[in-house]
């Protein structure tokens, strides 16, 4: 169960990348040692390939894990509908919609408070809202994870194109059997960058929790209400 507090939430997410780096880092050693012998041999080709597809599986594996963490910290600290950001509102609001589709009055007028301004419900998150990666966390469901949980994608928009081709297609590629072989320096460095990725993802997921900005800010909340 995640822990309310911001301490525990950052030691959840440090240990995760933890066991991680080290699995990747033994693995980087393996393959350098290979490579160093033989950058063709049987066993430089399938730690390369191995290389690849272990570092498209952590990366989002912990991603996943953490925004799992996030969700969940969010919904059980419990915030009123109108002191969160504009990103839990409108999924509120969606989950409010589907509710009244099916049937259910009570949504109605939940709905109508919300809109008015004077609704004091609180908001449940959802794990699945911020951790469907699609079994492909491309750059694009990177950024509408992050907008729907209110997180800054800023760490992350030069780095489409390691997400996306180097990571996804080629993982992709060794997942589905292809005779995809990446060059060992290329796999390395591979694994240099996934690491920085995944210390991206956990300090942003960690000053989002400690800085609060899943919450809307006092300035906004103010702004509003003289609206």
């Amino acid at each position: 169960m995640t822990s309310l507090t911001d301490d525990a939430f950052e030691e959840a997410l440090t240990d995760d990348l933890g066991w991680r780096r080290m699995e990747l880092v033994h693995l980087k050693k393996a393959l350098a040692d290979a490579a160093a012998k033989s950058t063709d041999s049987p066993a430089s080709r399938g730690l390369s390939r191995a290389m690849v597809a272990m570092c498209y599986a952590h990366w989002e594996g912990y991603s996943k894990n953490g925004l799992e963490h996030y969700a969940k910290l969010v919904s059980r600290r419990k915030p009123r509908i109108s002191e969160v950001s504009d990103g839990f509102v409108l999924e509120h609001v969606h989950r409010l919609m589907k509710r009244i589709a099916s049937g259910d009055r009570e949504a109605r007028t939940s709905l109508a408070a919300a809109i008015r301004g004077d609704s004091d419900e609180r908001i449940k998150v959802d794990k699945s809202l911020l951790a469907d990666t699609k079994a492909n966390l491309r750059y694009s469901v990177l950024a509408q994870l992050f907008e729907r949980g209110c997180i800054p994608l800023d760490a992350f928009e030069l780095k489409a194109n390691l997400i996306d081709v180097l990571l996804c297609d080629r993982r992709n590629g060794v997942a589905h059997g292809r005779a995809l072989f990446v060059p060992p320096d290329q796999s390395l460095e591979l694994c240099t960058e996934v690491l920085g990725l995944m210390e991206s993802m956990r300090d942003v997921l960690i000053g989002q929790v400690r800085s609060k900005r899943y919450l809307v800010s006092r300035d906004a909340a103010e702004q509003k209400s003289e609206s």
